[in-house]
């Protein structure tokens, strides 16, 4: 007979399609993976994936497991989640799922703050540019930048702002302090990264191949300061980088980046949540309303990761 927990190294294998990929969502080793399916096909006597060259195929039989494997993971976080929502103590581990900018320039350096009030919470702070699955308890709360529309999610919308051209001063001036976009080296998000704003806007309003692409904001920053490029900046992150200027262009701009906050509405109210949950809500207010005056932060952020 199968275990539950063979249903949920299935599922990571349906999700991501490869034994190594699952292996890294579940924090494990491919072998392992392999071996954990190899005694699941054993067990219900059928094959759940085709190993072709271009990878794993799910059978029609797997297909059909997977919609009443995804009701019973569903089930089984309900239940954890009840759980925890008995809690009434401030400690414990919040998994918060952040963009990588994020979570090293805004959040990283007013942490003091959170841990003098919160000294038993642990954060998990898991950065990149992946949409984690807060159903299926990849993460407590995230930052997102769209409005969400599946999940029995809550959400609030923390903050809205324009974007900017920024570029290097002595660089631009260098280049003579053109306007036209298309006279401009670029910095731009990887191709990976089509679907965001800032991609998007690039593909229609510059056309011209950048002079660097990065999945890493970091990267970006960091080559924007150092007088590789230019590229789109929200107008009040820009604030904290005097080097870069904003060049005065005619087209229209990226549409403004908004800042949801979001969990899941049965631990919404779990305290090591809530605590977290308040604290994020206090930071972006200090962001966006105090900016530079604030207390929270000791000069501009020294952009290195």
């Amino acid at each position: 007979m199968y275990r539950w927990d063979d249903l949920r190294v299935f599922l990571a294998v349906m999700k991501e399609k490869s034994f190594t990929k699952a292996g890294a969502l579940l924090q494990t080793n491919q072998s392992t993976v392999s071996r954990r399916i190899a005694s699941l096909e054993q067990a219900l006597g059928l094959v759940l994936f085709d190993r072709t060259p271009d990878g794993l195929l799910p059978t029609q039989a797997a297909e059909q497991i997977a919609t009443e494997a995804e009701v019973i993971e569903q089930a089984t976080h309900q239940i954890a989640r009840l759980v925890e929502g008995r809690d009434a103590a401030y400690e414990g581990v919040v998994r918060l799922a952040v963009s990588d900018g994020v979570g090293a320039h805004l959040i990283a350096p007013v942490l003091p703050h959170f841990y003098r009030q919160y000294p038993n919470i642990q954060l998990e702070l898991v950065s990149g540019n992946a949409v984690l699955d807060l159903s299926r308890r990849e993460a407590d709360i995230a930052f997102r930048f769209v409005r969400p529309t599946q999940g029995d999610l809550v959400f609030k919308k923390l903050a809205q702002c324009s974007y900017g051209i920024y570029i290097n001063q002595a660089l631009w001036q260098s280049l003579g302090q053109p306007t036209d976009l298309a006279q401009l080296p670029w910095l731009a998000w990887d191709t990976s990264l089509s679907h965001l704003p800032e991609a998007q806007w690039y593909d229609q309003e510059v056309g011209v191949p950048p002079v660097l692409r990065s999945n890493h904001m970091g990267t970006l920053l960091n080559a924007a300061l150092a007088g590789v490029g230019a590229l789109p900046l929200v107008d009040l992150f820009a604030q904290w980088m005097p080097q870069l200027t904003k060049i005065p262009v005619h087209q229209p701009m990226p549409r403004d980046m908004q800042i949801w906050l979001v969990g899941h509405r049965t631990l919404r109210h779990v305290p090591r949540i809530q605590a977290v949950w308040n604290f994020l809500e206090e930071l972006i207010y200090e962001v966006f309303h105090v900016g530079l005056k604030s207390t929270w932060f000791h000069g501009p952020p020294n952009i290195i990761g």
